[in-house]
């Protein structure tokens, strides 16, 4: 594979995911229904009417300001290179998902919880080749 088209592969995996961040509507969704409002208070006690913006983890259940989105179901890994066109759709389905397949987790529980699922993937690669064997 020559650098130019390696290039473009992952500019088109690189804008698929620019996409999912900043324009699916079911992602922007799952978030907004998660956001908090925490009123800030005076000098005297009582509260304002300015407010911070932070949203609850679904894991932990402690509110950041700034939280990660995580696909519930894994999305796995990008198709190789050149592009089968039913493998690039499969990927694009499971990138984007509808808002009741998001969770909202600070970033330590996303960092678990994707460890976890490598951990996951790879034992179950390591089960598929006993079993080819």
């Amino acid at each position: 594979m020559s650098t130019t088209s390696s290039f473009k592969a992952a500019k088109v995996i690189s804008d698929l995911r620019k996409f999912c961040v900043y324009h699916h509507q079911p992602r922007k969704e799952a978030k907004e229904a998660r956001k908090v409002k925490e009123y800030l208070r005076k000098k005297d006690g009582t509260l304002s009417k300015k407010y911070l913006v932070k949203w609850r983890c679904d894991v932990c259940r402690k509110l950041t300001e700034k939280p990660d989105m995580h696909h519930k179901d894994p999305v796995g890994k990008t198709p190789p290179w050149p592009y089968d066109i039913e493998e690039l759709l499969a990927y694009m389905r499971r990138l984007l998902v509808p808002k009741d397949r998001w969770a909202l987790l600070c970033k330590p529980c996303h960092k678990i919880e994707t460890n976890r699922e490598i951990k996951e993937n790879v034992k179950k690669r390591a089960e598929e080749k006993n079993c080819i064997l």
